[in-house]
């Protein structure tokens, strides 16, 4: 017997390093080590005695008793002498050796070669026979071949036999040379080029984890180095599988590491194989809940936003389930085998009396699910009978009535939406089928407002009836958070759900019951009872089954905050168009009440004084108000029988139109959904709230810094008497509008009718110019938020007044019918620049707003003659008429405009040529709006006709004049004198202002028109016309020289038509520029009242041979 116990078969390669031994080395904790077995002591030997032998750093006494158990340790092991005997070599010599065939072997391309370490005989007997140093350059050598196939881009990877390595026999002594030369030789020797070859030979993996263990800090590098160099290499290939064993062998000894190394997997891409077993064998174990580190690994790397890392396992995934044996086959298997068993645990215990799925387990099966959903959509992969079924059964499971238990409800019917092949036969149908059945049942007991899986059920159910196959697949990606393939078939779920479990009546009668979201915003995630009611209203299901909604929709409008959810424009936008467009029944919606809607507008003050509304509210409100003036008039256009009646007027001179659209403009992250659509529609039927200048102002506003004065504000009937002692106390006057000009235009608004009222007293007597500058500025910030108001206020102070008693005050409306009556106001107004620019401002605001409430009343009056079934005139007929009294209202504003900037001696005593000048600007400025909006109200003007004195002011101060060239060829072939009088004269001002080509070959046609009327005209008129056009052909010549000749060659003719028509005349006396002064103005001192026709052809040729010099 002891014979055969001695016969006992040897083991071929000695044990690897434990975790024990490398934890000990690695943490130098000489206690631990005191504990290790002969064996594990002899895989450290190379580090002990360098460790004991080397100085230390540490003079400590702990460490000099340290050493003493270290010495203790090494004094049993024979093995020691010949580890001292090797740090005994000259390294230094060695080295250079070394490095001299380094050199000569990259001078002959890395080629077998006599060596200048040793001898070719055979290396297995010469390391046996050889002392140290010879064992020492035997191994350097094989390792500098190692090393250099390592580093050669183009050496294929390939197990290279070699004799030292492969003889087993003196592997312990191979791992101390190796250990101490790579200590010894850092620099020669770089720990990671060694791990890289030391692969490449046979028991290679086992000596590189001997070096690991006695260079213990190498660990992190040497991992590092073995998977980045893994990054692009097949999963089968020889070099990828020692790469995965030697990994594997190293965390073996060092397991605390895997979650670093597999870290490091996932960041190169590379050894995936490896990466799942790591969180199998390692990282699974030391987690609470039974396999959940797996499950968030392959989840985190599936379901993660970097896209390169997801391609990495999915293919490996792939790949592997296409192989029944091989190593990536068992990796999966496991897997599976693992996903599986949690699976299993998770479902609830019927033995021992659950009936639904524990509240600790709802958390780790909504993981799951999106798991093999991930698996299945992204990694392809083919689900066995088994794990289906299990799969179905924990979707069907009863769930705890806890909010993680409803985040698995949700996400147990989009699985099922994504996974339809678990319905494999009529077994598993009729299973889906009472579950979702019972589903409904449960919704209503979920939280109000939570993204509820009620929600989502009646959004799936809606979208099956109107066949959104692509909008089922896109709500289960978002849910599921990946990318949910199209190509599922969903026939069968399609039939259970619009059949069985969801009829349409169905869907709409529980739409309406469904609780709306309190405080809806952009926060709210996830599907929300909008999404449901907003396809029902699209698909116009509640008008097919007779439901009223309106009291949900107004209700969740109440309900909205900032920042606005998406969906809220899309909902009052399609609940707006089914109040107008009839449904399938010809049933149509019901418009909100307008109780419901003065609630949230009480009126135009309403946003400094009710705060109980969110803006977000008022403006959907305000929205769903414009979208219903819009479908009015539309319907009322196209000639519709049945058109729901009118919002009355009042309603919207009650909104607080400007102050919600700055807010929405200051704020339009807010509200990005809206916000461009509101303002689409406000400038279609209320152009007079868009006007620039208001708008600019408001941009101005918003910049301010805040009051400079703190003084306390007075009551509006203080305000009024300091107002209006204007003339008596400046000062005060000027520090209150002062004050009043830097409140925020919400405070200034009890103060208007204060300072509106008090405007007609500052035109009894001149007042400091800074007060009309802050009252301008005060007015203009009131214009801002209540424009309509304060308008009208402004129309009924400046009312002309009829001893001494104001007119009958004027409503919005009567403004509205009539803009000229803006216009009718005290004389003195006209004379007062700063009070002019406000009223016409707001005379610009009524004539832009003039056209939509004409729009407005034709399509009412046409609609209630529809309604009585009476005739009328016709929609052709009616617009005409209305586009005639735009432009004649437009006209005769132009032409009071005018007649402002005309200079009259006896009634503008008392005022400088300034404030004239400062007038005419103010005028010119809107003229030149008006022309730019409508071109044909320019042409009108000039042939209705103006001043002549005016022309140059017009010229001059009116941008948009070059329009005038479109049409001064017609107005100079008008058959009347005047008309082609006027023409002239303002062809000549329009050639000084504008010398371009085109007004060349106009002038030059005026010319021509001049020369031949001058020849056709009878004498008296002759003489008419040409007194008043040759000043102007002067000005011709002056700004084109080259129709000089023309226009003298028609003086001389002019002046032989003359001679010959009065023979007994005296040739006329000399002129200067002063009586050509007095000659352009009609008037010649000493002469009568009309210059001769003889005077005047002197004058001009005197002017054109100037221009000629």
């Amino acid at each position: 017997q002891p014979a055969n116990k001695m016969a006992a078969p040897r083991r071929l390669v000695p044990k690897s390093v434990t975790p024990r031994s490398f934890q000990a080395v690695y943490g130098v904790d000489v206690d631990l080590m005191a504990t290790l077995t002969e064996e594990e002591i002899r895989c450290l030997l190379p580090c002990l005695v360098r460790m004991s032998l080397c100085a230390a750093m540490d003079g400590s006494e702990r460490w000099a008793q340290n050493r003493k158990t270290i010495l203790k340790l090494l004094s049993s092991h024979e093995p020691v002498n010949s580890i001292v005997a090797l740090l005994s070599v000259d390294f230094h010599a060695l080295e250079q050796d070394a490095r001299k065939e380094q050199a000569i072997r990259s001078k002959l391309g890395g080629s077998e070669l006599e060596s200048a370490l040793t001898s070719q005989a055979g290396l297995a007997l010469e390391f046996e026979r050889s002392d140290a140093a010879s064992r020492l350059r035997l191994v350097l050598r094989e390792l500098l071949i190692l090393m250099g196939l390592a580093d050669s881009p183009e050496a294929k990877f390939y197990v290279r036999p070699c004799e030292l390595f492969e003889s087993q026999s003196h592997l312990e002594e191979m791992a101390d040379v190796l250990c101490v030369a790579q200590a010894e030789l850092p620099t020669l020797l770089p720990i990671s080029k060694v791990a890289e070859g030391l692969l490449r030979v046979k028991n290679g993996l086992w000596l590189l984890g001997r070096l690991v263990a006695n260079a213990p800090d190498s660990f992190h590098e040497v991992c590092l180095s073995l998977v980045s160099k893994a990054q692009h290499l097949d999963d089968d290939s020889t070099e990828s599988r020692r790469r995965t064993a030697v990994l594997r062998q190293l965390l073996v000894m060092h397991p605390s590491h895997a979650a670093t190394v597999r870290a490091m997997l996932v960041e190169h891409c590379a050894l995936p194989d490896l990466a799942v077993t790591l969180t199998l064998d390692h990282l699974s174990a030391v987690s609470p809940d039974v396999c959940s580190e797996i499950v968030a690994f392959v989840s985190g790397v599936l379901l993660g936003s970097d896209s390169r890392v997801r391609a990495w396992l999915a293919a490996f995934l792939r790949n592997a389930q296409k192989h029944a044996r091989g190593w990536n086959a068992s990796v999966l298997q496991r897997l599976r085998k693992t996903l599986l068993q949690q699976l299993q645990a998770i479902l609830p215990c019927r033995k021992s009396g659950d009936d639904c799925i524990s509240p600790q387990r709802a958390v780790q099966a909504s993981a799951l699910l999106r798991l093999y959903c991930a698996l299945k959509g992204i990694a392809g992969l083919k689900l066995s009978e088994e794990e289906s079924q299990c799969l179905l059964n924990v979707i069907t499971s009863p769930v705890p009535r806890v909010p993680a238990g409803d985040r698995l409800q949700c996400l147990s019917l989009c699985a099922l939406l994504a996974s339809p092949h678990l319905l494999m036969g009529l077994e598993q149908e009729k299973q889906a089928s009472e579950w979702l059945k019972q589903l409904v049942k449960e919704t209503a007991s979920l939280p109000q407002g939570s993204a509820s899986c009620g929600e989502t059920l009646l959004l799936v159910a809606l979208h099956f009836h109107s066949n959104q196959i692509g909008a089922i697949t896109d709500l289960v990606s978002n849910t599921l958070g990946m990318k949910i393939s199209s190509r599922n078939s969903l026939a069968r779920l399609k039939t259970i759900f619009t059949q069985e479990v969801f009829p349409e009546q169905v869907i709409t009668a529980h739409a309406v019951t469904v609780p709306v979201t309190p405080s809806l915003s952009a926060h709210n995630t996830g599907y929300l009872p909008v999404h449901c009611i907003l396809q029902l209203l699209r698909t116009r299901a509640f008008s097919k089954h007779s439901i009223k909604i309106k009291d949900w929709v107004v209700h969740q409008v109440y309900e909205a905050s900032a920042p606005l959810h998406p969906l809220l424009p899309p909902l009052i936008e399609t609940y707006a168009n089914t109040v107008f467009t009839p449904g399938a029944k010809g049933a149509t919606s019901e418009p909100i009440a307008l109780a419901e809607i003065g609630v949230i507008f009480p009126g135009e003050d309403a946003m400094a004084t009710d705060k109980q509304w969110s803006v977000a509210t008022r403006l959907l409100m305000l929205y769903y108000l414009l979208l219903y003036r819009d479908h009015w008039l539309q319907n009322c256009r196209a000639g519709s029988t049945k058109v729901p009646q009118e919002y009355p007027r009042m309603l919207y001179t009650r909104l607080p139109i400007m102050q919600l659209l700055q807010e929405a403009h200051q704020n339009q992250q807010d509200y990005l959904g809206l916000y461009p659509s509101l303002l689409r529609l406000l400038v279609t039927h209320f152009p007079h709230l868009c006007l620039v200048s208001a708008w600019l102002q408001a941009d101005v506003e918003s910049l301010g810094v805040g009051p400079l004065l703190r003084l306390r504000m007075p009551s509006q009937q203080q305000l009024q008497q300091a107002l209006s002692e204007v003339h008596v106390n400046p000062t005060r006057t000027l520090l209150i509008l002062q004050q009043l000009s830097q409140l925020e235009p919400l405070q200034q608004m009890e103060f208007a009718a204060a300072l509106v009222n008090t405007l007609p007293l500052y035109l009894q007597q001149p007042v400091p110019r800074k007060v009309w500058q802050l009252v301008g500025q005060v007015w203009d910030s009131l214009n801002t938020i209540m424009p309509r108001r304060l308008r009208t206020l402004t129309v009924n102070a400046m009312q002309i007044r009829q001893m001494g008693m104001p007119a009958r005050a004027l409503t919005h409306d009567d403004i509205a019918e009539d803009p000229l009556a803006v216009l009718r106001c005290e004389p003195s107004v006209f004379r007062c620049p700063p009070l002019l620019g406000i009223l016409l401002q707001v005379l610009h605001a009524y004539l832009s707003m003039s056209g939509s409430y004409l729009d407005a009343h034709l399509a009412s009056t046409a609609q209630v003659q529809r309604e009585k079934g009476a005739g009328g005139t016709g929609e052709t007929e009616r617009e005409e008429l209305k586009s005639a009294l735009l432009m004649a209202q437009d006209s005769a504003v132009v032409q009071i405009l005018l007649d402002m900037c005309t200079a009259d001696r006896d009634m503008d005593q008392g005022w400088s040529l300034g404030e004239l000048r400062e007038i005419r600007c103010l005028v010119c400025s809107l003229l030149h709006q008006m022309f730019i909006s409508n071109p044909n109200l320019a042409k009108l003007t000039h042939f209705q006709g103006y001043p002549t004195e005016l022309i140059p002011v017009t010229v001059a101060g009116v941008p948009s004049m070059h329009i005038c060239m479109d049409f001064i060829p017609e107005l100079l072939s008008q058959p009347q004198l005047e008309k082609q009088i006027f023409g002239i004269q303002l062809t000549s001002h329009l050639a000084h202002q504008y010398a371009l080509p085109r007004m060349l070959s106009l002038a030059r046609l005026a010319v021509n028109v001049a020369s031949t009327l001058m020849t056709v005209l009878p004498s008296d008129s002759r003489q008419k016309f040409c007194l008043a056009t040759l000043p102007a052909l002067v000005r011709i010549c002056r700004a084109f020289p080259p129709l000089t000749q023309d226009v003298v060659s028609m003086l001389l003719q002019l002046a032989q038509i003359t001679a010959s028509s009065t023979p007994g005349s005296t040739s006329p006396q000399s002129v200067d520029d002063t009586s050509w002064e007095q000659l352009e103005t009609g008037q010649r001192s000493g002469q009568g009242h009309h210059a001769t026709l003889d005077t005047a052809i002197q004058c001009a040729v005197t002017q054109l041979i100037a221009v000629n010099i």
